[in-house]
């Protein structure tokens, strides 16, 4: 089953795909949106933790602060995290998928060379490159196996070879042809 490294390649083109927009959507807020972002989404989420109001609203006044911070550096920073979390995915996910392709004997350096090259490069990884690679790899293979196919029935022999071999040496030839008598086997001494 050669398709089966379609999956993670799909999968990994859109997870990259959705890293990208996410962090594009991060970097395109100012620190204050981002801050405030942050904040509220922290707020929010230690309001939900608690159980009594006064409890709420100290925990969701703490969380905001820390929220706010988190939020503004993330939104100051996104492009580069984003990058870092990109190339993190390639090296890992998708060293794992070529590990997989030449494991199935379908790495080819002219196929997976330069689409790795592609995919590593920033901001790049919005293509579906890794799919892209797979499939490539893949119908190569198919090439190759049917050429391999192709060379190995040619040189294949048509007859049976003339030789006996060594399991039926002690078996007699008939002696005469058109001979339906039965002939005798040679005794033992």
């Amino acid at each position: 089953m050669v398709y089966f490294l379609l999956v993670p390649a799909a999968i990994l083109d859109i997870v990259q795909f959705l890293a990208f927009v996410v962090f594009l959507a991060l970097q395109l807020m100012t620190p204050v949106g981002g801050g405030v972002t942050g904040a509220a989404a922290a707020a929010w989420y230690c309001w939900n933790g608690t159980s009594g109001f006064i409890s709420g609203v100290t925990s969701a006044l703490g969380c905001a602060a820390a929220g706010g911070v988190v939020g503004a550096g993330a939104s100051a920073f996104a492009v580069p995290l984003g990058m870092v979390v990109d190339f993190a995915l390639s090296a890992t996910v998708g060293g794992i998928i070529i590990i997989g392709l030449a494991y199935n004997r379908m790495f080819f350096p002219g196929i997976v060379l330069p689409r790795f090259l592609w995919e590593v490069m920033p901001f790049f990884n919005i293509f579906p490159v890794w799919t892209n690679m797979v499939w490539k790899s893949i119908k190569e293979k198919k090439k190759q196996d049917a050429e391999e196919a192709a060379a190995a029935e040619s040189a294949a022999p048509k007859t049976f070879p003339a030789t006996q071999s060594s399991f039926m040496q002690d078996i007699r030839p008939a002696e005469a042809a058109n001979d339906n008598s039965p002939q005798p086997y040679a005794q033992a001494a």
